[in-house]
């Protein structure tokens, strides 16, 4: 699970950063414990045991030791199955005291875990959740594994008895906001380099390109037609990637991102939906919008309205 280096010599816990572009990585069950959004309440258990997992992985991203000390009880422990080359014994614990120090030492921000292929299973006051897992650090891979966290309910809250984990640099399942990263980028670099074959090859066939102005609706083969000339001539578009955020569905088939672009156009935003076939993921839907400062939005009603 965690790879945190402690002066005590206990086992090392990590929390990964996706990649050195900055990108977030979310939950579709993430919720923020406030404010509390009106009509959000949920009696869902297994919704609510996977937001609470989700709380953890943010609280270590923060390095946020207080939040994560709520998400437990008193005495919780961590074991890490299996020898290492740190440590030759079968299994390592960790007490949660242990674990929420370390974390707190991290420097916020940095580090990051992705979780997929997760299964919750609940019974009355018992719960427990399995995950696929894989860990990055500034940019590196770290390792992967499984995550398997036990969890009672305590009144309304749902707390972590005991984490189990394993580690392992391969084999690695895929890991899909990796994989989707490296299409979007890649999509980005095809339209720099007029590459059509690989720019077009992201959509899916059923793709839609929705476009900054209000007529712009393309189907891949009108979008095809659209850009036809200026992939020809050489002369397309070179829009950078920075922030993005990506979400997958708890199956693993379905994801929606946001990301914000540097374009000729000023700064906008892209958003839009992947799904994964047999040949990877595809592009469902992209979105491309531009962004208007809130304090010059009058001016912009204006200029709209003079045209």
């Amino acid at each position: 699970m965690k790879y945190l280096l402690l002066s005590i010599c206990m086992t090392c816990w990590f929390v990964g950063a996706i990649n050195a572009q900055k990108l977030v990585i979310q939950s579709p069950y993430k919720k923020e414990t406030t404010p509390v959004v009106p009509g959000d309440a949920t009696t869902d258990q297994a919704l609510l045991v996977r937001m609470q997992v989700d709380r953890l992985f943010e609280a270590m991203h923060k390095a946020d030791s207080s939040a994560l000390r709520q998400l437990f009880v008193p005495g919780a422990t961590l074991i890490t199955a299996g020898a290492s080359e740190r440590n030759k014994a079968p299994y390592t614990v960790l007490t949660v005291n242990q674990f929420i120090a370390a974390v707190g030492n991290m420097a916020p921000g940095n580090v990051q875990e992705v979780i997929f292929n997760t299964e919750v299973k609940v019974d009355d006051p018992l719960a427990n959740l399995w995950t696929e897992y894989a860990l990055y650090a500034n940019g590196k891979f770290i390792h992967c594994g499984v995550d398997a966290f036990d969890l009672v309910q305590i009144g309304d809250q749902w707390l972590i008895t005991t984490i189990h984990d394993t580690r392992r640099q391969e084999p690695c399942p895929e890991d899909p906001h990796l994989a989707i990263t490296t299409l979007l980028d890649g999509w980005h670099q095809a339209a720099t380099k007029a590459d059509a074959a690989t720019y077009f090859n992201a959509f899916a066939e059923d793709g839609v390109f929705l476009g900054t102005d209000p007529s712009e609706r393309w189907t891949k083969s009108a979008f095809w037609e659209f850009c036809k000339p200026y992939f020809e001539q050489k002369k397309v578009w070179d829009f950078k990637p920075g922030e993005r955020h990506i979400q997958v569905d708890e199956a693993g088939n379905l994801a929606w991102f946001d990301e914000l672009l540097d374009t000729w156009m000023g700064k906008c935003r892209g958003s839009g939906i992947l799904m994964k076939t047999p040949e990877g993921w595809k592009i469902k839907q992209y979105n491309l919008t531009i962004l208007v400062p809130n304090e010059v939005v009058n001016d912009y009603l204006k200029l709209l309205s003079n045209k």
